[in-house]
């Protein structure tokens, strides 16, 4: 299975995840952890293409709302991990909704 690890990255935009998500339907892991300037555009599009995704890492991506982690728990219900660390602007739904859809989930950081 696919993996794509973009840790550190910090320049990456947007469009660069849109692109993964189009060319990469099998995408099993994805780490963006401190890509400071993505928002809920990329992330939704990876939940909506890649929804075989195991792993999800969006550690310090700060512009992520809850919008995108529900996307992600409603279309990638395999989901076994997932990073939400420090992503400041999440609520209470994003984590109630993955605890609700994604019944495989394993390990959830929320720190």
């Amino acid at each position: 299975s696919m993996s794509i690890d973009l840790a550190g990255c910090t320049e990456l935009t947007d469009a660069a995840i849109v692109a993964v998500a189009d060319k990469c339907p099998n995408l099993a892991l994805l780490d963006v952890t401190r890509c400071y300037k993505l928002t809920n555009t990329a992330v939704v599009a990876i939940a909506n293409k890649c929804t075989n995704l195991v792993s999800l890492n969006t550690a310090g991506c700060d512009n992520l709302t809850s919008t995108a982690i529900v996307t992600v728990a409603d279309k990638c219900i395999n989901l076994a991990k997932l990073n939400v660390g420090r992503c400041s602007e999440l609520t209470d739904t994003a984590i109630v909704a993955v605890a609700d859809k994604c019944t495989n989930l394993a390990e959830l950081d929320v720190g």
